[in-house]
């Protein structure tokens, strides 16, 4: 089961083969274009390469929200960008709302009124102004629920928005929410293209052309062209709001193999590889071949926690009497090796998780001694696993006392969630095999990616990354948001956690500004819910990103495309 990256022997060898199989031609630009001193210019080119094309650009299909990828970020802005430690800084807003400027006023009866305001210089990339009027129709948009979008637990909580000229943008929040900095719900859509259509036809609006190669954005770059299967291309956006972007030109290129993607990198064919791509330890030996050349392999934080959740639903987990039980979860987790699964996926490069708080968070301080803490501890594993009535049969295998079930079942991981994850399911499965566990590995096919109802009724365990650990406490684990047949499975409560004491507490959470509040909120999430793993925290990412020589991102964000404009290469 080996998936590494090939190490850098092979790379020569990949180079002739793989360049030349994979990797089309760089963009022709053309000789050059006069500079206002009158000389010529050499027209600027930027090809990245990254995993996983879209189906298209708006998120209102597939299984997950948003799931553009890097592409949305060149030719998009939003309200609000966030950095690797998942900071809140304003993009498309003039600033984000305070209560100290009284753009964020919490009212006496704990609504809100959240004042939003934009440039005056901003057009959609078909030339049209882009104004408060298009953001009043985004929230409509975002917050029907007839669409995959109505399970945020902050766009419930707006009552109403109002434009109150063409660059200010009022939204009223029927409760008080730490999140509404966030701009939930204002992800900007044009409504003079698409008003008309998400009136009369909702199936024709989540997937019609106007989110493939029709699309119109924000961003510094416009989308030019569409290869399926191959690239994206955009160009520069000349009337972009913050000036004149640096490159004429860029090419997004989707690539599968890490091998190519290398390859093409050291060939010169791409710029900039994305993660995920390579892994760790292939980055860290890709680092000391190209010391001395310019070129750039960076290792940076996601910002997200990797975890997995257990199967809650009683008609789909299996065991009957495993997961389900607080004994045997315990015990089970006790049985997970995570600085082994961290070493074969991030090299030893990342931090264990033991909580929604990663390294560096000003909560851990005060929050510290609250986390319970469940070591690999195979012994303290055994010996839950009897107390909670299962013991090994002749056969080896765990058996409950009172029914005769065996413990079996499967643990489920995603092969898109970066590389090595695919690796996960089967060194947690030898782990939990050594207690007597039968849970065989099993890897969700692409095919099955953007199944909902699939991956929502998996009968046991699903490990997952690329998590925002504040979405545990606001959605993934709030019943009110449990994926069902009634919102077309798309709850983010996707494995149907119950806790009505939690529900509470994240609610608290939600409404609650003070940080000196909020601390005791998480101290009491930590002892009475977290305590009972209704996820098992594993570890903290890092990716690995290539850039040729000369290539400079934004100072908000290493990993990705936020905040795009400020890309360059000198």
């Amino acid at each position: 089961m080996k998936t590494h990256l090939a190490r850098p022997a092979i790379f020569l060898v990949l180079l002739g083969i793989a360049t030349a199989a994979c990797a089309p031609a760089r963009p022709t630009t053309g000789g050059g274009e006069a500079s206002q001193a009158g000389q010529t210019t050499t027209k600027q080119t930027l090809v990245m390469a990254a995993v996983g094309e879209p189906s298209d650009l708006g998120g209102f299909v597939g299984a997950a929200r948003g799931g553009a990828g890097p592409i949305k970020n060149v030719l998009h802005d939003n309200l609000v960008a966030r950095d690797d430690n998942l900071n809140r800084h304003a993009l498309l807003a003039v600033e984000l709302p305070t209560v100290e400027k009284g753009t964020w006023k919490v009212n006496p009866d704990g609504s809100m009124d959240v004042t939003w305001k934009i440039p005056a210089n901003v057009k959609w990339h078909d030339g049209v102004a882009f104004t408060a009027d298009d953001l009043v129709f985004s929230y409509q948009v975002y917050s029907d629920p007839e669409l995959p979008n109505a399970d945020s637990s902050a766009i419930r909580l707006i009552s109403s928005v109002q434009a109150t000229d063409a660059n200010t943008l009022v939204v009223h929040w029927s409760k008080t929410s730490v999140d509404a900095d966030l701009a939930p719900g204002l992800t900007p859509l044009p409504r003079h293209q698409l008003e008309q259509i998400f009136k009369t036809d909702k199936d024709l609006f989540a997937g019609g052309a106007h989110f493939r190669d029709d699309y119109v954005g924000l961003g510094p770059y416009r989308l030019s062209r569409w290869e399926r299967g191959s690239f994206m291309e955009a160009t520069r956006f000349d009337d972009y709001y913050r000036g004149r972007p640096a490159f004429d030109t860029v090419q997004m290129r989707y690539v599968s193999d890490a091998n190519a993607m290398v390859a093409n990198f050291l060939a010169d064919a791409v710029d900039v590889v994305l993660p995920p791509s390579v892994d760790v330890e292939a980055a860290l030996e890709l680092h000391n071949r190209l010391q001395g050349t310019g070129a750039q392999v960076n290792l940076v934080s996601s910002g997200r926690l990797h975890f997995a959740q257990m199967q809650y639903r009683p008609q789909y987990a299996m065991p009957r009497n495993g997961f389900t039980n607080l004994l045997a979860r315990q015990a089970m987790f006790h049985g997970i090796d995570r600085q082994a699964l961290m070493e074969a996926v991030l090299g030893g490069m990342g931090t264990l998780a033991d909580s929604w708080f990663p390294p560096g968070d000003p909560y851990r301080d005060a929050l510290g001694s609250a986390i319970p803490q469940f070591p690999y501890d195979p012994t303290r594993a055994q010996q839950l696993l009897t107390q909670a009535g299962w013991t090994r049969g002749s056969d080896g295998v765990l058996t409950y006392a009172q029914t005769g079930e065996k413990f079996e079942g499967e643990v489920w991981a995603r092969r898109e969630g970066g590389p090595g994850q695919e690796k996960e399911p089967f060194i947690v499965s030898d782990g939990w095999k050594a207690l007597g566990a039968n849970l065989m590995p099993f890897v969700i096919p692409p095919a099955r990616n953007d199944d909902r109802e699939y991956q929502a009724t998996a009968p046991t365990i699903i490990i997952s990354g690329n998590l925002d650990p504040s979405g545990l406490y606001t959605d993934r684990l709030n019943s009110k948001f449990i994926a069902s047949p009634e919102n077309r499975w798309t709850g983010l409560n996707k494995m149907g956690y119950v806790d009505t004491e939690a529900d509470e507490l994240f609610d608290r959470l939600q409404q609650t500004i003070p940080m000196r509040d909020r601390v005791e909120i998480h101290r009491q999430l930590l002892t009475d819910v977290l305590a009972t793993l209704p996820f098992y925290p594993l570890y903290w990412e890092v990716q690995p990103v290539l850039m040729a020589k000369g290539i400079k991102t934004s100072s908000i964000s290493g990993r990705d495309t936020v905040r795009f404009f400020d890309w360059t290469r000198s």
